[in-house]
């Protein structure tokens, strides 16, 4: 079943291709755009053994927007899941910034990152890409939205009163619960 697709029936959807994907038990990452997408890349996040059992990779959208936006790239972005993972998110951070900074090189273009980052907002993974942290030499500088829309509270994603709570319950009536809010920006021409 395409969710993504079924939810959306109007939008250009792609899903990520590589690693544990497809099973029905590993869902990957997803960008779905309403403009065409000219180009689709990915950046494979199996960097260690921990990482083994989960669909962990990040998928790259090259949109084909309207001329007053420029060039623009959509990630999504699906690291580790687990919450004592932090050593394999922030190296997920790292290859993911890196990808969509060997892909966009020297030609200026306006990067959309999200997905599921499955880390705080003070771990070692988030501060990388919001460039307050810099592993290795690496650094980069991501603007956190829910904190530029909503302030220091950054605007909730998960029920905060059990951020931790999963998704393996089955259905209801027909619709799969979700611990996360759903996150659809619409962008608006400088």
């Amino acid at each position: 079943m395409d969710s993504a697709a079924e939810v959306l029936p109007d939008h250009h959807v792609v899903h990520q291709a590589a690693g544990l994907v497809g099973d029905g038990a590993h869902p990957g990452a997803s960008v779905a755009s309403r403009w065409p997408i000219r180009a689709v890349h990915e950046v494979d996040l199996h960097l260690t053994p921990r990482t083994a059992d989960w669909a962990c990779g990040a998928v790259v959208a090259e949109l084909e927007a309207p001329p007053a936006f420029g060039r623009l790239v959509v990630v999504s972005h699906g690291p580790s899941w687990s919450r004592a993972a932090e050593p394999e998110q922030e190296l997920h951070a790292v290859a993911v910034a890196a990808g969509i900074d060997a892909l966009v090189g020297d030609e200026p273009a306006h990067v959309v990152l999200g997905g599921d980052l499955n880390a705080e907002p003070a771990s070692a993974s988030h501060r990388f890409l919001t460039g307050l942290q810099s592993p290795a030499g690496r650094s980069t500088a991501y603007r956190n939205c829910g904190e530029s829309v909503h302030g220091a509270d950054g605007g909730a994603t998960v029920d905060p009163r059990n951020p931790l709570t999963g998704t393996d319950e089955p259905t209801l009536d027909g619709v799969r619960p979700s611990d996360h809010f759903g996150v659809l920006p619409d962008l608006v021409q400088p």
